[in-house]
C-alpha cells in the first residue's frame, strides 16, 4: 500500500498461523502449571486445589481460558488426583491485576504495613558483548587483538555487565552486585550470545499468565 509517497508496511497473518503462535506459548504454560501441580502433590499429598485463577494480559484470551479449562478443570486433568475438582476463574480487569498489585502493595507499605515484595533478586545478570583494552593480569586465555588503526591489542568477547545476578537475598539495585555465572557465546558475530544462570521462583497455587511466558 502507497501513501504520500511512502509505502505502508501491512502484516497479514490467517487464522492458523495466529493459533500456532498462541499454541506455541499455551504449551509452555501447560508444562509449568503441570510441574506446579506435581510439585504441590509431592509437598502437600493431602490437600487439593480449589481453583486456578488466570490473570495478566494473555489470560484475558478467551482462546486461552478456553485450553486451560479444557486441560484442567473439574477432573479434565486426569494426571493430577489433587486438581480432580479444580475450577479455572478469570480475575476481574486480567490485564490490570499487576499494575492492581502494585498500587495495593505500595498503598499497604506507606501507611505501615507489612510489605508484600520485602526483597527482591535479580535472577539473570544483563550486559553487551565488547572488547576491553588488553590487561595480562585479567584477560588469561582471552582472545587477543591488535587493532590495525591504533596498533593496541584488544580482548575480543568481553561482557560489560550493567546488572549482575544476585545469589543473596537483599534488595536489588543498579549499584555493584555479586558474582554471577554467565558463559559467553562462542559466535564470532557483532552480537554474541550470553547464557545466564539464574534461579526461578515457582507459584504453586496461581498462574499469572502475562504477556511473556517463561
Amino acid at each position: 500500500m502507497w501513501a504520500l509517497g511512502m509505502m505502508v508496511p501491512q502484516l497479514t497473518a490467517c487464522s492458523d498461523e495466529l493459533q500456532r503462535i498462541f499454541d506455541e506459548q499455551i504449551d509452555r504454560i501447560i508444562v509449568l502449571v503441570d510441574e506446579q501441580l506435581r510439585i504441590v502433590h509431592g509437598t502437600h499429598a493431602g490437600e487439593t486445589i480449589s481453583y486456578m485463577i488466570l490473570s495478566g494480559g494473555l489470560g484475558s484470551s478467551p482462546y486461552v481460558q478456553k485450553r486451560m479449562k479444557e486441560r484442567y478443570e473439574r477432573g479434565a486433568g486426569r494426571g493430577f488426583v489433587n486438581a480432580q475438582s479444580m475450577s479455572v476463574l478469570v480475575a476481574t480487569e486480567p490485564q490490570l491485576a499487576v499494575t492492581h498489585g502494585l498500587v495495593l502493595a505500595r498503598s499497604q507499605a506507606l501507611k505501615g504495613g507489612p510489605e508484600v515484595l520485602s526483597t527482591r533478586k535479580c535472577p539473570v545478570s544483563y550486559g553487551v558483548v565488547c572488547r576491553e583494552a588488553y590487561d595480562p593480569a585479567k584477560h588469561q586465555g582471552a582472545d587477543v587483538e591488535q587493532d590495525p588503526l591504533d596498533k593496541k591489542r584488544w580482548a575480543e568477547r568481553q561482557v560489560s555487565w550493567f546488572i549482575k545476578q544476585v545469589r543473596q537475598s537483599r534488595r536489588c539495585s543498579y549499584g555493584p552486585f555479586a558474582e554471577s555465572r554467565a558463559r559467553v557465546g562462542s559466535s564470532t558475530s557483532t552480537r554474541e550470545s550470553i547464557n545466564a544462570f539464574g534461579t526461578k521462583s515457582h507459584s504453586a497455587r496461581s498462574a499469572n499468565l502475562g504477556g511473556h511466558a517463561s
